[in-house]
């Protein structure tokens, strides 16, 4: 089983590549909100034709490679795009929450708690030029002191 790092799958990951990594913030599921994928279930396996297996498949895999790890996830931010399947922000959101749970694993709820939204995001583009991503310095700066603050909280 692979894990990819990167946009098109470009690098795979291996058990090497954590030796010297004590932690892995992951942010993932803002693309699962367009593509053809089903949300599915916290009972799900570990196969990629889900959003639920997704994220086990790699929580699950990293734990294997180095179960000393410490893993942290992020829910998708605000995004303007509005979503054509029955996959939305919230329920990836939800998703995260529930592996998090899982695995006893601290997930960072950028949805909720970042400030990105409707007036920041689209409407004045503070944080965001295309209303997907934190691309402005604003919207980079928003979105590190979001992660670096989450993280912090937690005793290595």
């Amino acid at each position: 089983m692979d894990i990819y790092l990167g946009l098109d799958n470009a690098t795979a990951l291996q058990a090497s590549d954590f030796a010297a990594i004590d932690c892995l913030y992951v942010q993932l599921g803002t693309n699962n909100t367009t593509d053809d994928q089903t949300l599915g279930t916290i009972g799900d396996t570990t196969a990629t034709d889900t959003v639920y297996g997704n994220m086990k498949r790699i929580v699950e895999q990293v734990l294997t490679w180095k179960p000393t790890i410490k893993i942290f996830a992020q829910t998708p931010i605000y995004r303007s795009l509005r979503e054509d399947n029955t996959v939305s922000i919230k329920l990836v959101s939800q998703a995260w929450r529930d592996v998090g749970e899982m695995y006893g694993m601290p997930v960072n709820d950028m949805r909720r708690d970042s400030g990105f939204n409707e007036i920041t995001t689209i409407t004045l583009s503070t944080f965001s030029t295309d209303g997907v991503h934190p691309d402005t310095d604003a919207g980079k700066a928003r979105h590190i002191a979001g992660i670096i603050g989450f993280i912090n909280r937690f005793p290595p």
